[in-house]
């Protein structure tokens, strides 16, 4: 190769004392632009091939052009449907709600409602958000603002649609539940968070009437009532068979066709029904209250040029790895807080634009397809990294989760090491605390890699294929109680 700074010198050497007259001024001629290109393409092949891989590595294109197979179709949507119901079949806070039925017995409501327990201040200490330590009376007034008393032998089930983006909550109360005073990235009564127009149901009322407990299609959980607009079960179902759904990670829908006025901001995975179209814009609906407080339904606008689809995106490797690095770099939000994502809604997301609907948390998330190695949880470092060296780990559908969090596989690097991208918080090493805060490309932190953020690879317990086994039925799952996975504690 071309030693690069003598190319340089040669090229200076070459037009040494050539000049020019214009306007009066004495000017060394500049090298023509031919010769510039030459000296930008030696400078390229002079930079390490390593430090290319380095930047590569944080987009996409890199680990498609890694797949296998990165366009080849997954599942179709009819494949995709079987998934979702096999899902739903294992995630017990998971429903589809128009097939709710049209009341819920007192005994199921009432598991329901204690399924996450007030926490034991006698046994785990809690604080609010000016740092006092929480007491007996705080968790006593929670509960009773639960309204067990309100519990009837059947209670009727009113459908809806959400109309602002709302919060989830562990229990009818905005005021956060923190592990230590000040850890305010992490209210441990923050589920998560939901959008218009999403379809949800509500199931009981709170003492003082201003929440609700819903169940929404991916968890149950608190919401104010004035976040939804009721209807039928009749009026509130959707039009559009070709919906239009949200790919970019949000995108802005206006009240007029001229995309003047804002009106919300959509994330990722949003499905929204189809009025019409032309040229320039897209005409759905949004939903909103009637003059009596009702489900009323009016227009709103998404630019053609806007990053939505007609329709699901086909399920390939290669559309999931497109969708998640279009997140690269956002911050984290625990449960959804301040609109932003936490490790297991930012994997939620991508799958949405698909059609799979994944479960709510890390812990459930590991039941949405066919686990690895068969029949149980890879107890050893070792286990994993055989999983992830043969074929049966598909790279860019596959979640590698830890007790508390969830990554999406993209494949080995140009080093033969296994690389990740996730959202993540934060890590411990040597046991000194670093923040994170977004979502980032890393290894898994074994061996002499050096981009692991911290050994993950350790921490991993179970490996999911996102997809149906060849015979169409997901084994039963053993690992955990997949309806039972308590937030509070975490």
């Amino acid at each position: 190769m071309l030693d690069t700074t003598s190319y340089l010198q040669a090229l200076k050497h070459k037009h040494q004392g050539s000049t020019f007259e214009a306007s009066g001024l004495k000017k060394t001629r500049e090298p023509s632009l031919r010769n510039l290109l030459v000296v930008i393409m030696f400078l390229i092949a002079s930079i390490s091939s390593s430090a290319l891989c380095a930047a590569d590595m944080n987009t996409p294109a890199y680990w498609i052009e890694r797949q296998p197979a990165p366009y080849a179709v997954v599942l179709d949507q009819t494949g995709i449907g079987a998934l979702n119901s096999q899902i739903l079949a294992r995630v017990d806070q998971m429903a589809d709600i128009y097939k709710m039925p049209d009341a819920i017995a007192g005994d199921r409501l009432r598991e329901w409602l204690l399924y996450d327990p007030v926490p034991d201040i006698a046994v785990v200490d809690r604080y609010d958000a000016k740092g006092a330590k929480l007491k007996k009376r705080d968790m006593d007034a929670l509960m009773a603002m639960i309204n067990l008393d309100g519990v009837a032998a059947s209670n009727p089930v009113r459908f809806g649609r959400v109309l602002f983006r709302a919060d989830i909550r562990g229990f009818p109360t905005d005021e956060p539940f923190l592990r230590r005073p000040g850890e305010t990235a992490f209210d441990t009564l923050q589920y998560s968070s939901i959008f218009p127009p999403s379809s949800v149901a509500l199931l009981h009322t709170s003492k003082n009437g201003m929440w609700g407990f819903f169940q929404t299609p991916f968890t149950r959980g608190w919401m104010r009532l004035d976040k939804v607009a009721f209807a039928t079960r009749e009026d509130s179902v959707s039009l559009s068979t070709e919906p239009l759904v949200i790919t970019g990670s949000s995108v802005e829908v206006y009240v007029d066709a001229g995309l003047t006025k804002p009106l919300i901001s959509l994330p990722m995975g949003t499905v929204l029904d189809i009025v019409s179209q032309d040229a320039l814009t897209w005409q759905v609906r949004l939903p909103t209250k009637g003059s009596s407080g009702e489900l009323a339904w009016a227009n709103a606008y998404a630019g053609k040029k806007a990053d939505a689809h007609e329709g699901f995106l086909p399920y390939t490797p290669a559309a999931i790895i497109t969708q998640a690095f279009k997140m690269l770099g956002e911050r984290y939000g625990w449960g959804g807080d301040a609109g932003r994502r936490d490790c297991s809604e930012f994997l939620r997301d991508a799958f949405a634009t698909v059609g799979v609907r994944l479960p709510r948390n890390s812990q459930q998330q590991l039941s949405a397809g066919v686990l690895l190695p068969e029949g149980g949880a890879a107890d050893t470092p070792q286990t994993i990294e055989a999983v992830l060296t043969d074929s049966r780990a598909k790279q860019g559908i596959t979640l590698l989760v830890t007790s508390t969090h969830v990554m999406l596989y993209l494949g080995k690097g140009s080093s033969g090491a296994p690389y990740v991208i996730h959202q993540a918080h934060g890590y411990t090493h040597n046991g000194k605390k670093h923040l994170v805060d977004r979502v980032v490309v890393s290894g898994l932190g074994y061996g002499k890699d050096k981009a692991g953020l911290w050994p993950l690879l350790g921490q991993v317990k179970s490996v999911t294929v996102v997809t149906l086994p060849p015979n169409g039925a997901l084994p039963e799952v053993g690992l955990v109680s997949l309806g039972k996975v308590s937030t509070n504690g975490l």
